[in-house]
């Protein structure tokens, strides 16, 4: 019960508190990035970018910050391919077609419990089907994606994969 819980540091973040930390770690920098690409070519490349952009949660849990992270990077990407067709239509281009997609892999995640780890991937797994009926298609859902990014390990004794960007909360171990 709560007594395991406060053991291994285990406790739910709202997303308005998740919002706190995934805003400006990485929507406000993106949103800045797509505002200032001024040609089809410079916002393509930017979705190359985007696209191999890599966040990690160093004690994920059940997956709430990397959901979070992870349908602010798919509105990203849409935003940013609306960005692409209108400089195109400016510029009197066709619209590239053919663009990447934000992959679901890119989201790594550590955490101590294996449940906390099965239940994270299955969260990312549904959370991509719902981000593919609201920004549209994606790369396929099926077969599942490779989630083995997102594992089971104590964050503060285990090596951290190179990322992007770290969200979350801190790994706390009783009152640390």
């Amino acid at each position: 019960g709560d007594e395991r819980r406060w053991e291994v540091g285990a406790h739910y973040t709202h997303e308005v508190d998740i919002l706190k930390i995934v805003g400006p770690t990485i929507v406000r920098p993106w949103r800045e990035r797509i505002a200032a690409t001024s040609t089809p070519a410079q916002a393509v490349a930017l979705l190359d970018e985007l696209c191999a952009f890599c966040v990690l949660d160093p004690a994920c849990g059940c997956g709430n910050f990397l959901y979070v992270a992870y349908r602010e990077l798919r509105a990203l990407e849409a935003e940013l391919k609306l960005r692409i067709a209108d400089l195109a239509g400016r510029a009197g281009l066709p619209a590239p077609t053919d663009l990447p997609y934000y992959p679901l892999a890119n989201l790594h995640g550590i955490d101590i419990e294996g449940v906390a780890v099965r239940i994270s991937r299955v969260t990312l797994w549904m959370g991509q089907r719902q981000m593919i009926e609201r920004f549209g298609p994606a790369e396929a859902p099926l077969p599942l994606v490779d989630l083995t990014g997102i594992r089971q390990g104590d964050a503060l004794r285990t090596p951290w994969p190179q990322v992007d960007a770290i969200i979350g909360n801190p790994p706390f171990l009783g009152s640390q």
